[in-house]
């Protein structure tokens, strides 16, 4: 834990108090042996105390209290042994006790989404995939119009760069993560 400590410490130095400092944690991984829930809330006690802003918690999905088999990248069965009894989130806020602010992210498609994190113990949540389905997101919730939101990608690849309006390269990397972005 010496180096993300080291990294934290330093970044907050240079930016000092008036520019927002945060840490991003993977809280654990799927494969065997692999970094645990217990190694991530060991750092981020050490994290809450660099006067951090913030720790974002990084998960497949909020709600999930185990890693989702990814399987572009891993090859054997998610091991259950890193299967908290309760919400990670609910875990890491406990552990981070106020020190700084903690941020949930993974899943979070509705405002029903987020007041669940919130719920759990989440003091800000972060939207990713229901952003890069919907660029107008945040639009539509500010506006309750959330019956509008997109919930996945057009079926054909092809459609997918012009209703985003991005590259053949990132429309080829969603691609790549199946059942990472919904489709259509």
């Amino acid at each position: 834990m010496n180096f993300p400590l080291a990294v934290a410490q330093a970044v907050r130095d240079a930016l000092g108090p008036k520019l927002i400092a945060g840490f991003r944690i993977t809280p654990f991984e799927a494969e065997p042996d692999g970094y645990t829930l217990e190694d991530a809330k060991l750092l981020c006690n050490e994290l809450a105390a660099l006067d951090l802003d913030y720790i974002s918690v990084s998960l497949d999905d909020y709600r999930n209290s185990r890693p989702m088999r990814e399987t572009r990248i891993y090859s054997g069965p998610v091991e259950q042994a890193n299967t908290p009894a309760e919400s990670p989130i609910t875990e890491f806020a406990r552990v981070i006790a106020g020190r700084c602010a903690l941020m949930a992210s993974g899943g979070i498609k509705t405002c029903l989404d987020a007041e669940g994190a919130i719920k759990m113990g989440a003091d800000l949540v972060a939207v990713g995939r229901a952003v890069v389905v919907d660029p107008e997101w945040l639009s539509k919730v500010r506006s309750k119009r959330e019956a509008s939101i997109l919930a996945g990608l057009p079926k054909d690849a092809r459609e997918i760069g012009s209703a985003l309006s991005i590259p053949p390269r990132m429309v080829e990397y969603l691609l790549s993560r199946p059942g990472w972005i919904p489709r259509l």
